[in-house]
């Protein structure tokens, strides 16, 4: 990794200023349900607005005030030059919306995170299992020495 170039991407790449945006948290978790938890590509532009606009009165609700802007203001600020989270391509009648290659690599990231975090406590668990198997065959052999002496 070259110094001067992780500075360029801290400052410019659009996945890694995403991590550092304000709504860094809404903007993830909310483009992880709609396009990864669902595994959709694209997602017509008024359901994502509708999915939107009941995802910020759910999160709203218990935080009020936290998300003050209206679905359509975020959905044009995601899709802005400025953010490149968001491709609004219009097919047909109606627009329809996708990831771009910034905004999968940011939540590749973040669900790689998860995911070594869940593997980590997986793995230890494992390990507390065994050596407790350890401990079980230590006694038991020790219990059984004693007995048939």
């Amino acid at each position: 990794m070259d110094h001067e170039q992780l500075l360029f991407d801290l400052k410019n790449a659009p996945s890694l200023k995403l991590m550092r945006r304000e709504h860094a948290a809404l903007i993830t978790s909310f483009l992880y349900r709609v396009f990864k938890g669902t595994q959709v590509v694209a997602i017509p532009l008024n359901e994502l607005i509708e999915r939107l606009d009941s995802y910020l009165d759910y999160l709203n609700e218990a935080n009020p005030g936290l998300y003050p802007l209206a679905a359509t203001a975020y959905i044009k600020q995601w899709s802005s030059e400025e953010y490149q989270l968001l491709r609004v391509v219009s097919r047909g009648d109606e627009p329809t919306v996708e990831l771009t290659a910034e905004a999968e690599r940011a939540i590749g990231w973040v669900e790689e995170r998860y995911r070594r975090t869940f593997v980590s406590t997986e793995s230890r668990l494992r390990s507390i299992v065994l050596l407790l198997e350890e401990i079980i065959a230590k006694h038991r052999g020790c219990t059984g020495a004693v007995t048939t002496a």
